[in-house]
């Protein structure tokens, strides 16, 4: 029986709305375990910025979150797994991974050229640089953080080098490639780190420093092979 707010019931048949209604349920709990999570990472992310990791508690990202610290370890088991999702998300975020997979999917060559400039002159805001150098930070210190780091690495890695082996020709393929994208990397990385501590440095010349190197890479592999 269902029984409405007046008071009222009628009998249901079979089981479809019975399942219906739980499927409606839980689809209801998933939408608001995301926004929790959600508002836990937002609130750590501003928290970090403002007082570090190791002077953000999880007592205080419970206060600005609004989500009690019970709950919150049942989401994250400490202030590392956090991190790593802060910064899964704005690795998600930032890439444009539906983007890239659909260029990959459809060997879209401008699409995937487009996909490494962009990729190569993501200039994030000053605060992000902030961070990122915090969690760096952190990481030198904290084998754990830096081995989700390093596996957030290998995922940009795999990404560059999908795109790479599409845009590239086969035989003209080789191991500058893997230098290239470790190139291109740290210098982005170390153009955060800078704007870390100078907010006003510029940085489009920089840039288009490490978008020069991926055009001179990608058009020394577009030459015709050499005849003997």
């Amino acid at each position: 029986m269902i029984r409405l707010m007046l008071g009222a019931s009628f009998p249901v048949k079979g089981k479809g709305i019975g399942l219906m209604i739980c499927g409606m349920e839980g689809s209801g709990r998933t939408v608001r375990a995301g926004q929790r999570r959600q508002s836990i990472l937002e609130a750590a992310r501003t928290l970090f910025i403002e007082h570090g990791f190791h002077q953000t508690g999880m007592a205080q990202i419970a206060e600005r979150s609004g989500v009690k610290v019970g709950q919150i370890y049942r989401d994250f088991a400490n202030k590392e797994q956090i991190v790593t999702a802060i910064c899964e998300a704005d690795l998600a975020a930032s890439m444009g991974e539906e983007t890239l997979a659909t260029a990959l999917r459809n060997e879209d060559r401008p699409a995937l050229r487009e996909w490494m400039h962009r990729f190569c002159t993501m200039e994030q805001p000053v605060e992000q640089s902030r961070l990122m150098a915090e969690i760096i930070a952190e990481a030198s210190r904290n084998e754990h953080l830096a081995a989700s780091l390093r596996e957030i690495e290998e995922r940009v890695g795999e990404s560059m080098t999908a795109a790479l082996n599409i845009l590239v020709p086969e035989e003209r393929r080789h191991k500058r490639h893997e230098e290239i994208q470790n190139i291109i990397m740290a210098m982005h990385v170390g153009i955060m780190m800078r704007m870390a501590i100078n907010p006003t440095m510029p940085t489009e010349e920089l840039f288009q420093h490490v978008t020069d190197l991926l055009d001179e890479a990608l058009s020394e592999d577009a030459l015709p092979a050499q005849t003997v």
